[in-house]
């Protein structure tokens, strides 16, 4: 088929007929040549005749080439209400179908404006900013923990890269295939060591451990190093006996692991399976307890007593057995039950077992109807018995009131056989053995502090138990006894004064601490008898009140006393503590959670806990093998209300969000607005008549579109532009709000890209803005090798979110000195900062010097800014230390030996405050079972966790920590345990 059109139909051919006829005509009768041809020109040049028009019959079919009478037949058969100039008929008739067809839209209501009045709109709808209760939505972020590496990577063709030219870009997993664009890129410290975080957006598919990250530059695939795997699962120990009951679904616990941080699971799962644990109480702390030797007795089997045996008197801590010679301890007892504590890997057996025995007096045989399963779940591993000994999960006593006091603790039986008058009580035989004193030979002249070596002990009350196990799955109740075995040997314990006034006793409350004039002893009340004069009292001291001193109470009351004694009928020190234990029934063990924080640096397949200010409720193992996410965001705030709110910083700040209440007249679902430059009443009538859907609102506002130019040349709406609707005061413009000069309102009405602008009332619209640039180190221009220096950055007037970019100078030749040598600086209200990390090495190459430089657009923008040299002091092999301390943790404080300006500690000394001068050369030595479960850092701020580090340390949570001491007050910190930490003075 032959395609008719324009470019092949031929408008004039007058011109062929000469070529037409034959020469003989030519040459005699040109006459008749002349007249076809200008019967044929008439034809073609007549525009009322066929010829001219069908030769233009696709012109006009074309409304952009056809004749102005159909444009008018056209205007004024189906436009003639249209307010048209004639300009614009042609372009109208192209584009009214595409205007009715979009009647009612958006896209329709902004084609009509630049139909009619060659005018970009914008079209808002009031509805966006009203408030609809459970309408915002809320959007999870998605990041990939990365192997840390040193943040140069190097193309196929040589070319080098950064993680700056992999900002905005798309990436793609190597093995999985996953897709996802990068949004931004962060720098965190994971256990001394920089990490990459890549946020990403649009994820498709899932990243996964080792996957490499690539991404498409320049025609070509650049690897950006492996993922590492973030938290992402955790499956529960449902038989962890420290398991808590009564969580609920919905709970919120941290995740508490060996290396990671931050990570956050919500309950998803509990059980309905009913289990008892125990809840101690230390009614009271009793005295004469060492931490190193008191243990936790609880009743792990219960004899259920028949009725005979009721009237029995028991005694706590007396010996039951069996014929198989299976023994315990009675722990408590009440009417119908004896709570036993089982020597380890013995049991009473209810079948197998005829009969018990009371082993302390004389055999006397137990009635009983049943005995209870054996549960020793509660109190866990004692401390310090456990093998190994793990801090975390032992008991240990605390104790208070503390005293030290030398005792022998030799064994009486070796000498039993020795005759009273021996020339050597050391002889072998007939002693067993030797004592434990230097003199030699031991006579009954020796004095008993050189036949005897005195064992010094710190004995107190108990303060707490620590990390007590309430242990599960009990059935029966339990009874609890703290006791130290080595102190309740030698008998010590509570005294009765007798005062020289009897009335005087009923001055004395129970409970109540009394001390003893002139020594300082204290004391507290337990009974007092009026009618003989006497207070029965346990001393805070080994030999007690020594009965020669006044008494007196809290109330600075004194009393004469006649003399103290001893009260036989009490029970010993390092036995006399009381425990209330008691069984709690509950569900609720968490055995399912959904992890919505993955946090930093967990290690799959690690044991984990979930824990709630340090207390661990459940425990589980960590699966950690794709991207991480967030807790998430808000991305819209239709059903947020105004008000005050909690910040990241923990403070108070006013949120505004804007939202407004439905008015049935701006606000509401069928009202909209035109912006434009454009007055309301110009368009109003006409709009209505032709775009407006029925059933809507319509509303006008003043609307100024201009190109707004970011950056250090930042362009946009001036001063001059305002003073065409603004008079400084002078006359009632609707616009005016006063002196331009402080002008300060929120011009709502005025919109630069679609964005309310405030005042702007630079008149030099388009001329560069000279800024001023100071980058400051923190601590001074020195940073040691393998530490961490920061920088603030300072640039008054910088515009809010505008980055700068820093790199390290000058190069090639200091960049193998630092882990990264280029980053981005965020600015907010002319300040920002970052921090470089110093690379250390084993040669003495001397002290070197380096500079930064700021830089704007990119990372290889133009330089704006040279800092001042910063120098790298070397202390890979000279750090020779004025000061060494070595540091131990035997139970929950770092022990130190050692020196500092304060004191030479001859012996160990828990916890102790440290000073030391500006410039003094520190080595802190950890030993290896420290480094494992008491990392050691310095820090700037007290508290758990690896953050606020003191700069220029190399070693932090290492074997050997060293430091030049700078101007301060610091701090050294355990970075599990929030408690363990003390003061560093520097002057």
């Amino acid at each position: 088929m032959v395609d008719y059109n324009q470019g092949e139909i031929l408008k004039k051919v007058s011109f062929f007929i000469d070529a037409q006829f034959p020469a003989l005509y030519k040459e005699y009768g040109p006459e008749l040549v002349q007249l076809v041809k200008d019967y044929y020109t008439f034809l073609e040049t007549d525009t009322n005749q066929s010829v001219y028009n069908i030769r233009r019959i696709f012109e006009y079919r074309d409304v952009s080439t056809t004749l102005s009478s159909m444009v008018i037949h056209w205007q004024r058969k189906y436009m003639a209400d249209l307010p048209l100039k004639e300009d614009q008929v042609v372009f109208v008739i192209k584009n009214i179908m595409d205007l009715y067809r979009a009647k009612g839209t958006e896209q329709g209501i902004k084609l009509f404006f630049r139909v009619f009045y060659q005018e970009d709109i914008g079209v808002y709808y009031p509805a966006q900013k009203m408030f609809k209760p459970s309408d915002s939505t809320w959007r999870t972020g998605t990041f990939l923990q990365m192997f840390p590496n040193d943040g140069e990577f190097l193309s196929k063709t040589g070319v080098e890269y950064t993680y700056l030219d992999l900002l905005g870009r798309n990436i793609i997993g190597s093995t999985t295939g996953a897709k996802a664009s990068v949004n931004k890129i962060n720098f965190v410290l994971l256990n001394g060591i920089l990490t990459p975080i890549l946020y990403i957006d649009n994820l498709q598919g899932s990243f996964i451990k080792y996957d490499d990250v690539l991404c498409q530059i320049n025609g070509e695939t650049v690897s950006f190093g492996k993922v590492n795997g973030s938290l992402n699962a955790m499956t529960m120990d449902t038989r962890w006996s420290g398991a808590t009951t009564g969580n609920q679904v919905g709970d919120i616990y941290e995740v508490e692991g060996t290396y990671g941080y931050g990570g956050r699971a919500i309950v998803t799962g509990i059980s309905d399976e009913i289990t008892g644990f125990v809840e101690y109480e230390w009614v009271d702390g009793g005295f004469g307890y060492t931490v190193e030797n008191t243990r936790l007795l609880v009743s792990d089997q219960v004899i259920i007593l028949d009725g005979t045996s009721t009237s029995t008197e028991w005694e706590v801590g007396e010996t039951i057995g069996d014929r198989f010679g299976n023994e315990g301890i009675v722990t408590g007892f009440n009417e119908v039950a004896l709570g036993i504590k089982l020597n380890d890997g013995e049991e009473f057996d209810f079948d197998l077992t005829p009969q018990l025995k009371r082993r302390s007096y004389g055999n006397t045989a137990i009635f009983y109807n049943d005995i209870t399963n054996k549960n020793s779940s509660s109190p866990g591993i004692l401390y310090p018995d456990g093998s190994p000994q793990i801090a975390d999960d032992q008991v240990i006593a605390v104790i208070d009131d503390v005293e030290t006091v030398s005792l022998i603790t030799d064994p009486i039986a070796p000498f039993v056989t020795v005759p009273i008058n021996s020339a050597n009580y050391n002889a072998v035989p007939p002693a067993g053995q030797p004592m434990s004193g230097t003199a030699d030979p031991v006579t009954l002249a020796t004095p008993l502090n050189l036949a005897f070596d005195l064992t010094p002990f710190d004995i107190g009350r108990i303060d707490i138990f620590r990390n007590v196990d309430p242990g599960v799955n009990y059935t029966n109740d339990v009874w609890a006894i703290a006791q130290d075995s080595q102190m309740k040997q030698f008998e010590r314990k509570d005294q009765i004064i007798q005062l020289a006034s009897p009335a005087a006793a009923g001055s004395f409350n129970i409970d109540e601490i009394i001390t003893e004039a002139n020594t300082g002893i204290r004391g507290v009340v337990r009974s007092s008898n009026t009618q003989v004069g006497s207070v029965t009292f346990t001393p805070y001291a080994y030999y007690g009140f020594s009965g020669t001193n006044n008494v007196v109470r809290p109330n600075q009351q004194v009393f004469n006393i006649l003399g103290v004694e001893r009260d036989y009928g009490s029970r010993n020190f390092g036995d006399n503590a009381e425990i209330d234990a008691e069984v709690q029934f509950a569900t609720g063990k968490i055995d399912e959670v959904r992890i919505f924080n993955s946090g930093f640096g967990y290690v799959n397949g690690e044991t984990a806990y979930l824990a709630n200010n340090s207390i661990r409720v459940a425990k589980g193992t960590i699966t950690a093998e794709t991207q991480g996410t967030t807790e998430g965001y808000w991305s819209n705030f239709s059903s947020h209300l105004n008000g005050y709110q909690v910040d990241s910083a923990n403070n108070y700040a006013y949120f505004d969000s804007s939202m407004k209440l439905q008015d049935s007249d701006y606000y509401q679902e069928y009202s909209y607005e035109i912006r434009s430059m454009l007055g309301l009443e110009t368009y109003e009538d006409f709009l209505k008549e032709n775009m407006h859907t029925a059933g809507t609102k319509l509303f006008g506002r003043f609307y100024y579109q201009r190109q707004f130019v970011a950056g250090p040349e930042k362009r946009g709406v001036k001063q001059r532009f305002l003073r065409i609707f603004n008079d400084n005061g002078e006359s009632t413009s609707p616009l005016d709000i006063g002196n331009t000069s402080i002008l300060t309102s929120d011009m709502s009405n005025i919109f630069v890209d679609s964005t309310p602008i405030t005042s702007d009332n630079d008149s030099s619209a388009g001329v560069p803005v000279n800024y001023t640039y100071t980058v400051t180190p923190i601590g001074g221009f020195t940073v040691n090798e393998s530490a961490t220096k920061t920088f603030n950055v300072s640039v008054p007037g910088w515009p809010n979110a505008t980055t700068l970019y820093w790199r390290i100078g000058p190069t090639p030749a200091r960049d193998s000195d630092f882990a990264f040598q280029s980053g981005n600086v965020i600015m907010n209200n002319g300040s920002g900062g970052f921090s470089v990390q110093v690379s250390g090495d084993n040669l003495t190459e001397g002290n070197e010097d380096f500079y930064i430089t700021l830089r704007t657009g990119s990372g290889a923008g133009p330089i704006v800014h040279t800092s001042a040299n910063v120098t790298i002091i070397d202390t890979s092999l000279n750090f020779s230390p004025d000061y060494i301390l070595n540091v131990t943790t035997p139970v929950f404080d770092y022990v130190m030996t050692g020196s500092h300006r304060g004191a030479v500690f001859t012996l160990p000394a828990a916890q102790p405050p440290l000073t030391f001068n500006v410039g003094d050369k520190v080595r802190f030595v950890i030993d290896s079972g420290t480094q494992g479960s008491h990392p050691f850092y310095l820090k700037t701020s007290q508290g758990s966790g690896t953050g606020n580090q003191v700069p220029n340390v190399t070693g932090q949570g290492g074997a050997v920590l060293e430091w030049t001491a700078i101007a301060g007050v610091y701090y050294y910190q355990c970075s599990v345990h929030g408690s363990m930490n003390n003061t560093i003075t520097v002057t």
